[in-house]
């Protein structure tokens, strides 16, 4: 088993539906996958740090996608996860409440297979090289920031002078 794996959590309460789209991707991701949204929050819970993406039914029982948005707004998940939306609903007013939300992207059943997986694999692409891009920033602010005040970043320390005229690491 490939431990490399990107992790994404696929959340529908049709069991066909996470099935096909587990058979879709599994060789190319590791695969969580939930019945409902209550599901999700306690596994977005847990593995939210590792997840690279959520696939979310927006039509579930118990709690829907609107309400696991909401969740994740709250959380400020959406921040971090890409999170693409699922459902047999095409109206206008459906899709650009999700995006309102904080969605990456909304597809709609049927769907077609490789557009999904194109789909998946750029969002997730795409948060990569921004987080990448945002890590060299503060990588860079770090060593900038030492230089001038001696505050390092990365580990939350600073250097000052003491009475004794010594540095030392607070």
């Amino acid at each position: 088993m490939n431990t490399c794996k990107k992790k994404i959590l696929i959340v529908d309460d049709a069991e066909i539906n996470r099935e096909i789209l587990f058979e879709m991707l599994k060789d190319e991701y590791d695969i969580l996958q939930a019945k409902n949204g209550k599901e999700a929050i306690e596994i977005l819970t847990n593995y939210h740090e590792g997840l690279r993406l959520v696939l979310l039914d927006m039509n579930m029982p118990e709690m829907n996608g609107n309400e696991v948005l909401k969740i994740m707004k709250d959380r400020m998940w959406l921040e971090r996860i890409p999170t693409i939306c699922i459902s047999s609903d095409s109206t206008d007013e459906t899709i650009l409440k999700t995006y309102e939300m904080g969605v990456t992207d909304y597809f709609t059943r049927p769907f077609e297979m490789d557009v999904v997986k194109r789909k998946i694999y750029n969002t997730i692409a795409l948060y990569d090289k921004n987080k990448g891009n945002l890590e060299d920033i503060i990588g860079m602010l770090s060593v900038f920031f030492y230089r001038i005040l001696k505050i390092n970043l990365t580990t939350g320390s600073y250097r000052r002078k003491s009475s004794k005229t010594t540095s030392r690491w607070v």
